[in-house]
């Protein structure tokens, strides 16, 4: 016990007499200590402002059986990984655009905003960043736009495919697809279908057209909003121009307007069935004015009146028998006999007729 009471009086005279020395020592620990919370604490609130601003938030895997992984960031760029060899294929990009329907090289744009190709299977770059536009490969090419603004197709090592190069319009997609390309020009704001060789399948002066694979057919509208139906070769099916014309629900014929007359016909041009509406409607006539009540109408019994894309003419109510071409629109009665309508296309001008479809006036 004695041995104690000495021990602890000792080191009580030795704190007593070096007391500053300890109160320093404890006071410089103290110090380093916070420094290196304070350096801790830093470095927590700087990595986690550092992740929200430019950090990983999720990604898309494009390619599930190559394992081809797009990682977003939160500043708004993208990197492409391989999963499988957990690798990084790419530098940091602006994006990278998925895999192409029946192709694996597509689109990627870099940092500085220039379009480049990448490989979806490997996740690794073909075409660095070069063009200006850029849309995926397709039947072996894809159409790129130079710091020239001029379109172009190229192969897969970036040599020039396609032989010239086209008019660029902002909006449009440009890929080829069972050997041709549907090419837009906003200039002329005419369409036309463009071969690999260079030439035209279809010359650049529609203003619409639509393929139809399985019958084998284009129907196409000019710019003088005449209608047309060509084969697969690009040759006119039919003779001759249609105010309308619109593929049957089988794809085994079409509804042809000519003259305002509408008809069904084989893809060769056989006619099926001659004369065919869009539909009907019957008149009624005012038989009492009411002031306070709904006024009294009936039915005209003789003529109603019928559509043909959009037009409309007159047609005896039993027999079908026409009256009148359908080059009108808004029939109206107004008398028992009377009826007012409205060319639908000639400035608008009204004519009243009789039940017979004979002008009686022009108003």
């Amino acid at each position: 016990m004695s041995k104690c009471i000495e021990m602890i009086s000792i080191v009580g005279r030795w704190i007593r007499d070096h007391w500053k020395q300890v109160f320093k020592g404890v006071f410089k620990v103290s110090l380093i200590v916070l420094a290196g919370f304070a350096i801790f604490l830093t470095y927590t609130i700087v990595e986690i402002e550092w992740d929200k601003n430019h950090g990983p938030y999720g990604g898309q895997l494009i390619n599930e059986h190559n394992q081809i992984y797009i990682q977003y960031y939160a500043d708004g760029t993208e990197r492409v990984r391989n999963l499988k060899t957990r690798k990084w294929t790419t530098p940091k990009i602006r994006w990278a655009a998925n895999e192409p329907p029946q192709d694996s090289i597509s689109v990627f744009c870099d940092k500085k905003g220039l379009r480049g190709f990448y490989n979806t299977h490997t996740g690794k770059i073909t075409l660095p960043g070069a063009y200006r536009h850029a849309w995926y490969f397709s039947d072996g090419v894809a159409a790129v736009v130079n710091e020239d603004g001029r379109l172009r197709f190229i192969n897969y090592d970036g040599s020039q495919a396609v032989p010239g190069s086209y008019h660029y319009s902002q909006g449009h997609d440009y890929v080829f697809k069972d050997g041709l390309c549907e090419m837009y020009n906003d200039s002329t704001e005419a369409y036309g279908l463009l071969k690999k060789d260079g030439t035209w399948a279809l010359a650049q002066e529609y203003q619409y057209f639509t393929r139809f694979n399985s019958a084998g057919v284009i129907i196409t509208c000019n710019k003088k909003g005449q209608w047309q139906l060509f084969n697969e070769e690009f040759v006119p099916a039919i003779d001759g121009y249609f105010d309308a014309l619109k593929m049957t629900d089988g794809f085994d014929g079409v509804y042809a307007v000519r003259n305002h007359v509408k008809q069904k016909m084989d893809l060769q041009g056989n006619v099926l069935e001659t004369f065919i509406i869009d539909g009907s409607y019957e008149l009624r006539y005012m038989v009492k004015y009411h002031e306070d009540v709904a006024n009294e109408y009936e039915l005209v019994p003789e003529v109603v009146v019928y559509r043909v894309d959009g037009y409309e003419g007159l047609m005896e109510k039993n027999s079908g028998k026409i009256l009148t071409p359908a080059i009108y629109q808004d029939f109206e009665m107004i008398s028992r006999n009377l009826i007012k309508a409205t060319y639908a296309s000639w400035q608008y001008e009204s004519v009243v007729m009789d039940l017979r479809g004979k002008i009686i006036r022009y108003e």
